[in-house]
């Protein structure tokens, strides 16, 4: 569906031929005005281009999330101890991430899929580095989406570019 964004940002640079937000890890980020309606045990991948910063690469980032974390349902794509991982916020708080650590200031693809049944993958740069084949419970809802943070914070310092989100793994 269409939507439109609702922006907190201050800079955006100029990479290549396109434009990528500059996030601070403070009080930088993007949320959408409208749902982004992947509900029920829906399939969906979601990913990015995204350049951390050290400051992004200690403890927990969220890259690109949507959900209600406050009511534990939330999906996010993150930085989790300077590894690429997908949060699952549906009561019970998994994250999954990957052996394959990050470094500061380099450019990389991050995408998370969900079959809609029971699989996750995570992969960098085009390469899976991450599969589960055993959740059970996704959190799915009709939340607005962020981009450089979750609804409570979590912020990402650094660069993402070309977000995207489809309704398929």
């Amino acid at each position: 569906g269409s939507g439109s964004f609702m922006t907190r940002w201050k800079n955006w640079i100029a990479f290549s031929s396109t434009h990528s937000f500059n996030f601070d890890g403070s009080n930088d980020y993007l949320i959408s005005q409208s749902n982004i309606n992947i509900t029920g045990s829906s399939a969906f991948s979601m990913g990015c281009w995204f350049k951390p910063t050290s400051a992004s690469l200690t403890g927990f980032v969220a890259i690109i999330a949507f959900g209600d974390v406050a009511g534990h349902e939330e999906s996010t794509l993150c930085i989790n101890s300077g590894k690429l991982g997908w949060n699952n916020q549906h009561g019970d708080g998994d994250t999954y991430d990957n052996t394959t650590s990050l470094s500061a200031d380099t450019w990389y693809h991050g995408l998370a899929t969900f079959n809609g049944s029971d699989t996750v993958k995570l992969y960098l740069n085009g390469s899976l580095i991450f599969t589960r084949d055993d959740v059970s419970n996704v959190a799915l809802t009709a939340d607005p989406l962020y981009i450089g943070k979750r609804e409570t914070g979590n912020s990402f310092t650094g660069l993402i570019d070309e977000v995207a989100i489809w309704n398929t793994a």
